[in-house]
């Protein structure tokens, strides 16, 4: 009997803990809150955005599956352009972009020297979104989506083939409904 009452304990124990853990990873889904300058001299605030669904694009000139993706999310920004705001980010220099932006346009917002930007966006994992220290972007493209509450709810590292582009496209309408 006390081999069972035990057990059970146990059981209630590790029941309370997972359930506590879930609960935790939800509220860790908080995109970090940032101000920065757009190269068009705009001043954005995550922050201001809550209400929107918003899209961010983390990308470099030099990287070869983010400039793929450019014409596959412009015409992403374009199809929501009432209904979500996209922005790029890149640690390129403004005139690098512009230079850059002659050849391939983005139909959406640029941030250069993304100085202003916490590093947390690179986490390699969802549910360690908002946890533990800044980690250095290493890998481009990212990509992510923020509900209207501010909650990170898609994550791509890596560039967007056709199934992930769906995924991150099917994201969007739910989150508009």
């Amino acid at each position: 009997m006390k081999t069972i009452y035990v057990t059970f304990i146990i059981i209630c124990s590790l029941t309370i803990i997972s359930f506590k853990q879930k609960t935790a990873d939800k509220a860790t889904n908080l995109a970090p809150p940032f101000t920065a300058v757009t190269l068009d001299k705009d001043t954005l605030n995550l922050e201001s955005l809550k209400g929107t669904i918003v899209v961010i694009n983390f990308w470099a000139t030099w990287c070869v599956p983010c400039v793929a993706e450019i014409p596959a999310l412009n015409n992403l920004a374009s199809k929501y352009k009432d209904k979500a705001v996209f922005i790029a980010v890149t640690e390129d220099d403004s005139l690098k972009i512009k230079n850059f932006l002659i050849k391939k346009p983005f139909s959406y917002r640029q941030i250069t020297n993304r100085a202003d930007i916490p590093l947390n966006y690179t986490k390699a994992k969802l549910k360690d979104f908002n946890k533990g220290l800044f980690s250095k972007l290493n890998v481009r493209p990212i990509t992510v989506i923020i509900n209207k509450k501010g909650e990170v709810t898609f994550y791509q590292k890596g560039g967007l083939d056709s199934h992930s582009f769906d995924s991150m496209e099917n994201s969007i309408n739910k989150l508009l409904n």
